[in-house]
């Protein structure tokens, strides 16, 4: 398989489906390798106390011939399936490559919110709401040092919207990205807390502005985010079969995994 070529979808799916035959088989061989084992101590087992010569000898020596006879072709089965890394390397590179334009995507793909209501005499509610958000990202939310970023990335995307919040065509609608949306449903949302009859009264009356926006937004982006899963995981299932593969590479074209590259956590 060259470099250049063009790699499709159903190449990429064939090379999963015989990753997960290798996966069967590799399996299929431990537990035969246990099997044989287990017959070679029976039959020592059996030549003790009865002889070479006894039935019972002939009959375990057979189950072990065929044992590893099953074994064998197994084993044969994983050699003619194994890839190679040059094999993999373009199938790794095009993956890789889908996988961080579809995560990129999803990070800066933009959503509009709606975060109040316009009453038939045109009172609008939206300002209102989001001045409260505003104060709640300013002053309530709870961050930690692996938080903090997200919530300056957050506010800083918040603020862009503010030239149109207090313009006359503001329509009760905010625009986000993806990123900022989950982080703002994650404090807000799920993460805000309060004391007191008052704070609550306050929160509830934000919350039934803009809840439902962001809830609605929020499950938009898990639904895009399950096509880059997706991706992810198929990278996922090459990288551990290229780890294992035989090097042919040459040493220039040697790789370096997403999981070299980037830490578990991230």
């Amino acid at each position: 398989m060259e470099d250049n070529k063009v790699i499709t979808a159903e190449q990429i799916s064939a090379t999963i489906e015989r990753i997960n035959n290798l996966a069967g088989l590799r399996g299929e061989i431990e537990r035969k390798r246990h099997a044989v084992e287990v017959h070679e101590r029976d039959l020592k087992s059996i030549e003790k106390i009865n002889g070479v010569d006894s039935n019972e000898w002939k009959i375990k020596n057979d189950i072990l011939t065929s044992a590893k006879k099953e074994l064998e072709e197994t084993e044969n089965k994983v050699s003619e399936l194994s890839f190679t890394k040059s094999e993999l390397k373009p199938i790794l590179d095009e993956l890789t490559k889908q996988f961080e334009n579809q995560l990129r995507g999803d990070q800066e793909r933009e959503y509009h919110i709606e975060i109040g209501t316009e009453y038939a005499d045109g009172k609008k509610t939206g300002k209102k709401a989001f001045k409260q958000l505003m104060n709640y990202l300013y002053k309530n939310v709870k961050w930690t040092a692996q938080t903090a970023p997200g919530l300056m990335v957050l506010v800083n995307n918040m603020e862009e919207n503010k030239p149109w919040v207090h313009s006359q065509e503001f329509d009760n609608t905010i625009i986000l990205r993806s990123s900022n949306v989950l982080v703002l449903y994650k404090n807000i949302l799920e993460g805000m807390e309060g004391q007191g009859y008052y704070e609550a009264k306050e929160f509830l009356e934000c919350w039934a502005n803009c809840g439902k926006g962001i809830t609605e937004a929020a499950r938009e982006i898990s639904k895009a985010h399950e096509k880059t899963r997706n991706t992810g995981s198929q990278l996922n299932t090459i990288e551990e079969e290229f780890e294992r593969s035989e090097n042919d590479l040459p040493v220039e074209d040697d790789v370096v995994t997403t999981k070299e590259e980037v830490s578990p956590q991230v």
